[in-house]
């Protein structure tokens, strides 16, 4: 998360200077409010292309979002009774909802769950706001999961 943190950070300087960080806190009541009335119809959708908004999202909700597919993949393990994958290549494919949750759940869960033959984590990213998908692309190079893998 720290990776993507960090560019959405550097992006979004360009973008407010030093008033990044109170746009920051705006954007974080932005989404708070927004995330309120997802059950109304009427609702504007929520506008992610904002470098702050995104800062916003992976500070506030990431972590608690991979902790839930954390949770449901290690369910998942214990319900086939060890290894839940079974190839070296892990192709995960994430519709909207902010996909670096996803990502960060998995890499969490192999991370924790060594026994698993997954060696290389390959994402497909379907969102209306192409800037997720540049975000989490750069930093995939980046990402390690076992020591000398990628």
């Amino acid at each position: 998360m720290k990776l993507a943190l960090d560019e959405l950070y550097a992006e979004g300087l360009k973008q407010y200077g030093n008033a990044l960080d109170a746009e920051i806190k705006k954007q974080i009541n932005y989404l708070a409010k927004s995330y309120s009335e997802l059950g109304r119809q009427e609702r504007e959708p929520i506008n992610y292309q904002d470098p702050a908004t995104r800062f916003a999202y992976v500070f506030k909700y990431t972590a608690s979002h991979g902790d839930y597919v954390v949770q449901t993949l290690q369910k998942a393990g214990r319900a086939v009774g060890g290894t839940l994958f079974n190839a070296e290549t892990l192709r995960l494919s994430c519709v909207g909802g902010g996909p670096g949750s996803d990502v960060i759940g998995t890499l969490k869960y192999l991370s924790d769950h060594m026994n698993e033959p997954t060696k290389k984590l390959t994402c497909y990213l379907l969102d209306g706001e192409q800037a997720w998908a540049d975000t989490w692309t750069e930093i995939g190079d980046a990402i390690s999961v076992h020591p000398g893998t990628s």
